[in-house]
């Protein structure tokens, strides 16, 4: 089992904006087909780089039901699955 652990402070007004992408993509890039990412809102194309990085890299994404997530999440299936939290709770703790 690899760890990594980092942090890091964000000064910069777009870093902060993206920072989900930022995480998503680092997870994605260090743990491949283990990561799982869920996103549970969003404004405009918040995480939506991050999630597309994950699904790249043979990761898994959960969206979070009946919230607002960024209209790109559905058009581009980005996410294998979209629960209540409850659900994503239990799904990912099962495994």
């Amino acid at each position: 089992l690899k760890t990594c652990t980092s942090l890091s402070l964000i000064t910069d007004e777009h870093q902060v904006a993206h920072g989900i992408d930022t995480m998503f993509k680092n997870v994605a890039r260090g743990y491949m087909g283990n990561t799982v990412a869920v996103l549970l809102g969003g404004i405009e194309n918040d995480g939506i780089e991050g999630l597309r990085a994950v699904r790249r890299r043979g990761g898994t994404t959960f969206i979070q039901r009946d919230i607002s997530i960024p209209q790109a999440v559905y058009d581009e299936k980005l996410a294998d699955f979209i629960y209540s939290i409850d659900k994503i709770v239990k799904t990912v703790t099962a495994q």
